[in-house]
């Protein structure tokens, strides 16, 4: 192999690597806003009454999850990009089925939805919603519900592909 060929090889690796790295530093900037998000809206649900024990635990483990995660990225902390990934599949999938709703996005999302109300749907929507919600309910719901977060996929994908390149 051609002295002009390696060259041309190391100088697209190394773009690689560099968009690599700005797409982390993207998720890393979306956590850290994140992590505001939910605790603006921690504060707004106590300041409102609506807060139990359970649920302000529950958003301050998702406000630190969401800090911690993002420093990490931000500071291109490689071994820790689990964290992020955890963040981010914990938002992956929302769902009502049977007597359990399950939704936590810490700002929102892009979502592939399907739906049985009054037939079978399908759609993608946006949101801006951000929270946690995990109920059991006594009754079952009629018409399940499941939504995929796709932004939620792009942003492991950007860790994973950014882990992939600092192994190399």
């Amino acid at each position: 192999m051609s002295t002009e060929n390696m060259d041309s090889q190391e100088l697209e690796q190394e773009e690689n690597i560099s968009k690599s790295l700005k797409r982390v530093t993207v998720v890393g900037w979306f956590q850290i806003v994140s992590a505001i998000v939910l605790l603006i809206t921690l504060a707004i649900v106590v300041s409102k009454g609506l807060s139990s024990l359970l649920l302000g635990a529950m958003f301050i483990a998702l406000i630190t999850l969401n800090a911690v995660a993002g420093y990490t990225a931000l500071k291109k902390r490689h071994r820790w990009y689990w964290l992020s990934i955890v963040n981010q599949s914990l938002q992956v999938v929302s769902f009502a089925l049977g007597n359990l709703i399950y939704s936590y996005n810490a700002i929102g999302g892009i979502f592939f939805t399907v739906t049985t109300y009054n037939g079978l749907n399908i759609g993608l929507q946006a949101s801006i919603e951000p929270g946690f919600k995990i109920y059991y309910i006594y009754e079952a719901l009629q018409n399940p519900v499941m939504q995929i977060d796709i932004l939620a996929i792009m942003l492991i994908a950007a860790l994973v592909t950014s882990y992939k390149h600092h192994k190399k």
